[in-house]
């Protein structure tokens, strides 16, 4: 039977992996919780029942391990009948002599998890107002980006340091993601553990972010009480 699955064949699985991945990360767990009693509504002053915020970092948690397990799951099953995966098949002259060319199951398994993330900072089910996705951007550049999420997490730390406001800091943090991500591909420095640098990774990271910074940058969750530019 794997022997009938051709490119072809992956390139029709993945389209349809990817937006499954966005259905899992627009998920509202916390709803699925109290459907299944959880968590318990209480009846608030006026009258209204809430769910509350009961169990907040078991969610963080669940947003942020979430995107990882869609993607890990669809680099197994990808790199399980793709072509190649065991050896034995004939690449293209650009995929044998570069080695920035990343594998087919990695790079179904980045925008599958990039998907769920999606998912969770546009929620089709919640009029596209979701979290601000950023604890699965950092477990994901984590897992397959460590060089990338080392530099955006010192850029983060060092501007937050000197302006102690952290709006400034993630532009900074973002910034110096990306340049990481260029500097990687330019030198093709090889990670210790991750994909391979080069032109998908850096895309991947620039995606990433950008559909992260209308939610860290104009939401009030990473506003300073005391930034002047707060509206």
């Amino acid at each position: 039977m794997l022997a009938l699955v051709t490119v072809e064949t992956i390139a029709l699985i993945s389209g349809p992996m990817v937006g499954v991945s966005y259905f899992i990360g627009a998920t509202q767990w916390r709803r699925v919780a109290l459907r299944f009693g959880v968590i318990n509504q209480h009846e608030t002053a006026d009258g209204q029942d809430r769910a509350g915020r009961q169990g907040d970092e078991f969610f963080v948690i669940v947003e942020a391990v979430v995107p990882l397990l869609v993607a890990v799951a669809a680099l197994n099953i990808i790199s399980s009948i793709a072509p190649g995966s065991n050896g034995g098949y004939n690449n293209s002259l650009i995929g044998a002599l570069s080695n920035q060319v990343i594998p087919v199951w990695y790079s179904i398994a980045l925008w599958s998890g990039a998907a769920t993330v999606l998912g969770q900072v546009a929620p089709i089910w919640n009029r596209f107002r979701g979290s601000t996705g950023m604890p699965p951007m950092l477990v994901l550049t984590l897992a397959f980006a460590p060089w990338i999420f080392v530099a955006t997490v010192f850029g983060f730390l060092a501007a937050f340091i000197v302006t102690r406001n952290r709006r400034p800091a993630l532009v900074v943090g973002f910034a110096t993601g990306l340049t990481m991500a260029w500097i990687a591909w330019v030198l093709e420095l090889n990670p210790a553990w991750g994909v391979n640098h080069g032109p998908e990774l850096a895309l991947w990271t620039a995606v990433m972010m950008a559909m992260l910074a209308p939610r860290t940058l104009l939401g009030h969750e990473y506003f300073d009480p005391t930034d002047p530019t707060r509206s």
